[in-house]
């Protein structure tokens, strides 16, 4: 049974994206950087990235504690390690997938058809390439990834050869997540988590809420929200 076990408020900040890592939750701290908290929900520290930074993306990953944050309008990349605080900066030209791969000391982004890897350590892009496939991935937890199937609308799930069909219907107006073979689809407005075969639950914010961003752990989700059209009241619900 899934309930709400914790919430993080927030007041007097502007945040619209979330991350979560191996030992922290991750937020845009107003345009100028982001708050790590614990995963009880205690402070851990501010980083201040850039003035007027803009996160598009914020690309995170629960077996580590670096954060890539995505600023499209200066077109730049940031790739910062939350334990020391120490941020690297790289220069774009593209607008990355929601598709974010992490192999030791290194991470892949997409774009259309094309990857590129970086280096963490040396804050630099150390190779890149061509897809073979031209399915559009929605979501990726690692190799393990969602496309849509654009004959039937449906959602798929693929990792290593292993390919099968999940319960989703393919929505333009939802954005889509997975980790450990259970999906999420939501919008502002709900939250729908399923299994291999079956819907499991639904989840609706409170009235006058709005989703804003979900993450999920093998036992969590955590669900960002902001009050409607109040962008500086946000809470983040912890489900388990």
């Amino acid at each position: 049974m899934w309930n709400v076990s914790n919430k993080l408020q927030i007041y007097d900040n502007d945040v619209y994206v979330m991350g979560v890592t191996q030992k922290y939750i991750v937020i845009n701290d107003n345009y100028q950087g982001i708050i790590a908290y614990e995963k009880d929900t205690s402070y851990f520290k501010n980083i201040f990235i850039e003035e007027e930074l803009s996160v598009y993306q914020l690309h995170t990953f629960i077996g580590n504690d670096w954060i890539v944050a995505e600023d499209v309008e200066a077109e730049k990349l940031y790739i910062c390690n939350l334990r020391t605080g120490e941020t690297r900066k790289v220069f774009l030209n593209y607008v990355a997938s929601r598709y974010y791969l992490v192999e030791g000391e290194y991470f892949s982004l997409s774009h259309n058809r094309s990857w590129y890897k970086y280096s963490y350590e040396k804050g630099m892009m150390v190779e890149e390439g061509e897809y073979s496939s031209e399915n559009v991935i929605l979501s990726n937890f690692q190799k393990e990834i969602l496309y849509q199937d654009k004959v039937t609308n449906k959602i798929v799930y693929c990792r290593d050869g292993l390919k099968y069909t999940t319960p989703m219907e393919f929505d333009v107006g939802y954005l889509y997540g997975l980790c450990g073979e259970r999906f999420i689809k939501y919008n502002e407005k709900c939250m729908q988590v399923y299994g291999q075969r079956e819907k499991l639950f639904e989840y609706y914010p409170e009235n006058g809420w709005e989703i804003r961003n979900v993450r999920q752990e093998e036992a969590r989700i955590w669900v960002l929200q902001n009050m409607n059209g109040e962008a500086r009241s946000m809470i983040c619900e912890i489900i388990e």
